[in-house]
């Protein structure tokens, strides 16, 4: 008796060859690059110039510029042809490549289906730990988000002054966090607090004007207003673990397929 089992694929552009078909790493990757490009955003639009905003932003330019130098010396290329010239080679190993790689293409659901196959390995244990993951990941996302949302709904908007900077030092490096100062409405008294938010680098110069939302009834509970990223944290989290449950859930859903396709398999 000969199985039907209905697969989804696609074809590839240079032979007649089916090709099967997974967005799971197309989606993951969009995540993640959109994850980069909120980083670079919220990087650029708190830049100033300062000695380590330089020293950051120079620095990785300096080493790539080494590193390409020191590549080219060491493949002996000392002018724009010859870079021309190993482009071109590249492209035709690349080409390689894929026609290799077009030729062992998988077009049998029962290799598809093997745990052999190294996407198949562990997924069993893999894919439920990372839906786990995902979903703290989420109760934290929102957990932190009631918390920030019952906190914005209570404060008051004033306006405040970067007197200095908190420095907390770690095996990763300096974080530094805004201290800032603000004279109270109800009480007149000036209240001094550290912002929860920190960065690698003084985002902020000292004396540097900002706004800020502070809490009526306890008035050292107060953040720097930064509209949007006032959610940075509760955002990145949420992301993250939608990403984990996805893929997590992209797993189970492969190793149950496997399951059914081997009781299929079996009974016939």
């Amino acid at each position: 008796m000969i199985l039907e089992n209905r697969v989804e694929v696609y074809y590839s552009r240079k032979i007649d060859e089916a090709r099967l078909k997974s967005i799971t790493q197309s989606v993951i990757g969009s995540i993640f690059f959109l994850i980069g490009l909120g980083i670079c955003y919220y990087f650029w639009s708190n830049f100033e110039m300062t000695f380590f905003s330089l020293l950051f932003t120079l620095g990785p330019a300096v080493l790539l510029a080494w590193f390409l130098g020191s590549l080219m010396r060491k493949n002996n290329i000392t002018s724009m042809p010859e870079i021309s010239h190993k482009i071109r080679n590249l492209r035709k190993k690349s080409a390689q490549k894929d026609q290799d790689d077009d030729a062992s293409l998988i077009t049998e659901q029962s290799d598809l289906m093997s745990t052999d196959l190294p996407g198949n390995k562990n997924i069993k244990v893999v894919g439920p730990i990372f839906a786990l993951v995902g979903l703290l990941a989420i109760a934290m996302a929102m957990y932190l988000g009631l918390q920030r949302w019952n906190f914005l709904e209570r404060t008051l908007p004033v306006e405040g002054t970067v007197i200095e900077y908190y420095a907390s030092t770690d095996s990763d490096g300096t974080t530094y966090y805004p201290v800032v100062e603000f004279k109270s409405p109800e009480s007149g008294r000036a209240v001094t607090f550290r912002h929860d938010v920190g960065s690698s680098h003084p985002s902020y110069s000292r004396g540097a004007l900002v706004p800020v939302l502070y809490d009526p009834d306890n008035n050292y509970e107060a953040i720097i207003d930064e509209n949007l990223w006032n959610w940075f944290g509760t955002i990145l989290i949420s992301v993250l673990g939608f990403a984990f449950l996805g893929m997590g859930i992209t797993m189970i859903r492969r190793w149950l397929k496997i399951e059914r396709f081997k009781k299929k398999a079996y009974t016939h």
